[in-house]
C-alpha cells in the first residue's frame, strides 16, 4: 500500500468514517490528518511492521535477525569466517544484500573476543556490497552524543531501498541503532522501540538509556 494524502473524521462515538463509509485501510509509516471535528485536526503515523525470523548468516554466536517489512533488514553481529577459505562477505552478497552499515570503531580491532575486521570495507566491495560505518562506540558519550550519531544512522537506513545489513560485535549496538531508525522514521515511540530493540540483541544498559532518550 502506498501513501496518499488522507483525511478522515472521528466523530464523538470515535467511529473512524472515511468518504467511502467503510473501513480505512492506512499503509505503514504514512502521514495521515485525524480530524475531530472540522477544526481540530493532527497528523498521525501507523508505525512500520516488521515480522522477525531467524537468519543463518555466518556471524559471531549467530546473532542474525531478518526484519522482513515495507523493506528488509538484517541486524547482525560481527561477520566472521567459519571456516577458512569460506568469506562471510560471500555469504552476504548471495543473500541478496546490497548495502552494510557498521556502528563499530575502527579502534575494536584489538577487541580480544570479536576483533573488527579491518578487511571488511574491501571484502565487500569486491562482492559488490556497499558498505559504510557511522560508530556507535562503547565511550563515555553523552545523550547529545548519541542522537547525532544516532539520526546519521536512522537517515542511512532510511535512504535503503535493497535489503540492507546492519551490525555490530555483538548485535547489541545494531539493535539499538535500529531502534533509532523505528524512532525517526518508523512511527515508534521510544518505548515500543526499545522493547522491539530489546526483542533483538540489545541488553547493554548503556545504550538502553540512550535508546529511552533518543530524540
Amino acid at each position: 500500500m502506498r501513501c496518499t494524502n488522507t483525511s478522515f473524521h472521528v466523530f464523538e462515538s470515535a467511529t473512524a468514517i472515511p468518504a467511502s463509509k467503510g473501513r480505512m485501510m492506512l499503509a505503514a509509516n504514512c502521514n495521515y490528518r485525524y480530524c475531530l471535528s472540522r477544526f481540530t485536526c493532527k497528523d498521525i503515523v501507523v508505525p512500520f511492521h516488521f515480522a522477525v525470523t531467524k537468519c543463518t548468516l555466518p556471524v559471531a554466536h549467530d546473532v542474525c535477525f531478518k526484519l522482513t517489512g515495507l523493506k528488509t533488514f538484517y541486524v547482525t553481529s560481527q561477520p566472521i569466517y567459519i571456516w577458512p577459505g569460506a568469506s562471510p562477505y560471500q555469504a552476504i552478497a548471495q543473500a541478496g544484500i546490497e548495502s552494510v552499515l557498521s556502528v563499530r570503531d575502527p579502534a575494536e580491532y584489538i577487541s580480544p573476543l570479536v576483533p573488527f575486521d579491518l578487511t571488511e570495507t574491501d571484502q565487500l566491495i569486491l562482492n559488490g556490497v556497499a558498505y559504510g560505518n557511522i560508530p556507535l562506540p562503547h565511550i563515555a558519550m553523552s545523550q547529545a552524543q548519541f542522537n547525532h550519531q544516532g539520526h546519521a544512522i536512522a537517515r542511512a537506513l532510511n535512504e535503503w531501498t535493497p535489503p540492507g545489513l546492519l551490525h555490530c560485535s555483538s548485535g547489541d549496538r545494531a539493535s539499538a541503532a535500529f531502534a533509532c531508525y523505528l524512532i525517526s522514521f518508523g512511527g515508534f515511540t521510544n518505548a515500543a522501540a526499545l522493547q522491539f530493540a530489546q526483542g533483538l540483541a540489545l541488553e547493554n544498559e548503556q545504550f538502553i538509556d540512550f535508546v529511552k532518550g533518543y530524540s
